[in-house]
C-alpha cells in the first residue's frame, strides 16, 4: 500500500483490467498527481488520484480547491476486490500522508447515486459541505454557498478562471475529511 511510481504506474497502464489509459497516466503525473494504491501481492487492488492543481473533469470542466485541500478523483477498486472496503482504507490512508504534509483535509466530488462511494466516505467521517449542478445541454453551473467556504471551484474551460460553478450532472454532493 501506498503512492505508486510513474514506472509502476505505466505498467498497470499497459492492462486493461484496470481502467487506465496511458494518456491519463502521463498527463496526471506531468501535472504532479499522486496515485494511491493497494495490492494484493503484486496485483493493484484498488486505487485513488489526489491532485493539488486544477483538474479536468467530464463535459469540458476543470475542478479545483484551496490550497489548504488535496484533491480525490478517480478511484477504482478492480472487481475482484470489490465488497472489501479497499476503497476507504487507500482514501484513509492517502489522507493521513497529506495530513502530515500540511493539508487540512481531502475534497472530492461524487454523484449522488454512487452509495457505495457515498456510504464509505460518511464511515470515514466525511461531511457533505455543498451540491454544485451541471446542465449538460447549456452548460448552465451552480454551486451552494458550501463550495465558496472551503474554496471549491469548477469552471468551465472557457470560462474565465475566477469563475465559481460546478461540476456533473446530476448534482454530485461533495465531501472533505475533518
Amino acid at each position: 500500500m501506498g503512492f505508486l511510481s510513474p514506472t509502476e504506474l505505466e505498467r498497470y497502464a499497459a492492462s486493461d483490467v484496470h481502467e487506465l489509459e496511458s494518456d491519463f497516466v502521463q498527463g496526471a503525473v506531468t501535472r504532479g498527481d499522486d496515485c494511491f494504491g493497494i495490492f494484493h501481492g503484486k496485483e493493484l487492488a484498488a486505487y485513488s488520484w489526489y491532485s493539488t492543481q486544477p483538474t479536468a473533469a467530464e463535459d469540458g470542466l476543470t475542478v479545483s480547491c484551496s490550497k489548504k485541500y488535496v484533491y480525490m478523483y478517480k478511484a477504482f477498486t478492480h472487481p475482484e476486490y470489490r465488497g472489501r472496503r479497499l476503497y476507504a482504507l487507500g482514501v484513509e490512508h492517502a489522507v493521513r500522508e497529506y495530513l502530515k504534509l500540511g493539508f487540512q483535509g481531502m475534497i472530492c466530488y461524487v454523484q449522488p447515486q454512487n452509495l457505495a462511494s457515498l456510504k464509505a466516505l460518511r464511515r470515514l467521517g466525511c461531511e457533505t459541505f455543498g451540491i454544485a449542478s451541471y446542465l449538460r445541454r447549456t452548460r448552465w453551473v451552480h454551486h451552494s454557498s458550501g463550495c465558496h467556504r472551503v474554496g471549491f471551484r469548477v469552471a468551465k474551460n472557457d470560462a474565465r478562471p475566477q469563475a465559481l460553478s460546478n461540476a456533473q450532472h446530476p448534482a454530485p454532493e461533495l465531501q472533505r475529511t475533518r
